[in-house]
């Protein structure tokens, strides 16, 4: 898979569920590639999985102001001040839908493709690792006053069976 076509389909499948579920615009940043460990954040992240011929895991990462910004807008109530199910909900389906976007334009590409159930982590200073020793493509978004950074790898499903067995993938405390 290449990588500025994941980019681009992370832009474009972003931008357009910002803009149809919520009515707001986002600016794409310059993207980059990251592996290992993720740097210690505090926030609110989304995990979706892709499974198929073809094996990976998207993330929307955003702090918990624009987690709770992004709520409001989803629920057309500007009274969320606080993390609750709700927000978790909102982060989760926004997951859904821009991993579920970024899937549908790939499947094209790489044959069917299912999505997991979002899991949704919040919380200050964590740090996780995801990707089984894969590169991720990290693409940041200025969206309503705050930076959503969406994360994404994708590898043949043997490759990540090989990884798996080869003790590539690993805990983090």
């Amino acid at each position: 898979m290449n990588n500025q076509k994941t980019v681009e389909l992370i832009q474009h499948s972003t931008c357009e569920v910002l803009s149809m579920m919520l009515g707001v615009q986002a600016e794409a940043g310059e993207p980059y590639e990251e592996s290992g460990t993720t740097e210690t954040f505090s926030g609110i992240v989304s995990l979706v999985s892709v499974s198929g011929d073809w094996a990976g895991m998207g993330s929307i990462y955003c702090g918990t102001e624009l987690a709770l910004k992004l709520t409001g807008m989803m629920l057309l109530d500007d009274q969320v001040s606080t993390v609750n199910d709700d927000v978790l909900d909102a982060m989760a389906e926004l997951g859904n839908m821009i991993v579920g976007n970024v899937k549908t334009m790939l499947e094209a590409e790489l044959g069917p493709l299912a999505l997991s159930i979002p899991t949704v982590i919040c919380g200050r200073n964590y740090r996780a690792l995801n990707g089984i020793g894969k590169t991720r493509i990290v693409v940041p978004f200025e969206v309503a006053g705050g930076t959503m950074i969406v994360k994404f790898y994708i590898l043949p499903q043997a490759s990540a069976n090989r990884l798996r067995q080869a003790g590539v993938v690993q805990n983090v405390a």
